[in-house]
């Protein structure tokens, strides 16, 4: 293999690892955000355990108001389910631009807890 085809093949592949490297970065913003989503979601289901409703929605407020969720989940993403026992649900997506193919996709995120009939969280 000629020096100039190793130097073709390295950028070759030093552009298809910028390309995922790139189509990658905005994603990690959204999975911080769905990871801390799926932690405050248990934290408003303890709290609807231990202190009530209410609480359990106060907390859910002050959740969503921090970063990195604000401005991606808002209380009105969620639900308090009381038909088969308590569980907490909120669901947001987001739609991303891929420039290489120019098109965009949709992504859809969400986060569950309940709170089993042994007070436990499921």
């Amino acid at each position: 293999m000629t020096s100039r085809v190793r130097v073709a093949l390295a950028g070759g592949v030093a552009a298809a690892v910028a390309l995922s490297l790139g189509a990658a970065v905005p994603l990690v913003p959204l999975l911080r955000a769905d990871y801390a989503l799926d932690q405050s979601v248990r934290a408003v289901a303890l709290d609807w355990r231990d202190f009530g409703r209410q609480r359990a929605e106060e907390r859910l407020r002050l959740e969503v108001a921090g970063a990195p969720l604000v401005g991606r989940v808002r209380p009105e993403d969620c639900v308090f389910d009381e038909s088969a026992g308590r569980r907490v649900a909120c669901a947001w997506g987001v739609v991303l631009r891929v420039p290489v193919v120019e098109r965009q996709v949709h992504l859809d995120f969400g986060s569950e807890a309940e709170i089993g009939p042994d007070g436990g969280l499921l």
